[in-house]
């Protein structure tokens, strides 16, 4: 948990690591932060909203990205095929972990090639089915993803999926400040406690990662200012 002290009147996090990731794509701006590790976050949207006016398939995106899957992660797709619905979620999901991993870490698309990330979901055909419209419009619990890389498990790295409202889904992917990758040393600088002991990083890594809190920008806006804006 992140807490705001204010030190000579502007407000600061009051953490000794406070990292945070913003991330926009379809209806979502999502934000993530973490007060003792590694902070990485991603969201993935539905194809329909992703292609704008492209007409490429599902199936085409995934031909073209499959370079960038780990065996395991090819193997659930096409174990799925016949249910689109629930390839696109797999997808979506698979993606935003790897995504969410290599922003946590610091070298973005340095990290190649993505299929040495494998994300393992819990639960791959969770909120999946078409035709639940109810479903969708409601948040999801938030499941965990094992991450694999080069074939090894990260026991020092966790994931966790959830489901937004119209079939986008988002990862964060929380790791040890020691991992950062930072070539000139700016952001790790920033760290006061830059290395936790093996049970400190336990327990901050197996702390309860809450739901994500749903906000509208009139949430965002004060009153007075809600007439000069189109919220509609």
């Amino acid at each position: 948990m992140l807490r705001l002290v204010a030190v000579q009147a502007a407000p600061e996090l009051d953490s000794p690591y406070p990292d945070q990731h913003t991330v926009c794509q379809g209806d979502y701006v999502v934000l993530a932060a973490e007060g003792r590790c590694l902070c990485g976050v991603d969201v993935a949207a539905p194809q329909q909203l992703r292609r704008r006016g492209s007409s490429r398939s599902l199936q085409d995106c995934i031909a073209l990205l499959r370079d960038q899957l780990a065996p395991g992660e090819w193997d659930l797709l096409q174990s799925l095929q016949g249910d689109e619905s629930a390839v696109e979620s797999a997808f979506q999901s698979m993606w935003s972990c790897k995504e969410a991993f290599i922003k946590a870490r610091g070298d973005g698309v340095g990290f190649a090639p993505l299929s040495r990330i494998e994300a393992q979901l819990t639960h791959p055909a969770a909120a999946t089915q078409p035709g639940q419209q109810q479903q969708q419009q409601q948040q999801q619990p938030v499941q965990a993803v094992r991450l694999l890389v080069d074939g090894q498990p990260q026991p020092q790295w966790r994931a966790f999926l959830q489901q937004l409202p119209g079939r986008h889904w988002v990862c964060v992917v929380r790791g040890p400040p020691a991992a950062a990758v930072d070539a000139i040393g700016e952001f790790k600088a920033t760290f006061q406690e830059p290395h936790l002991s093996d049970e400190q990083l336990q327990v901050h890594l197996d702390a309860h990662s809450p739901a994500f809190d749903m906000l509208t920008v009139e949430d965002l806006l004060p009153d007075a200012a809600l007439d000069s804006y189109c919220c509609g």
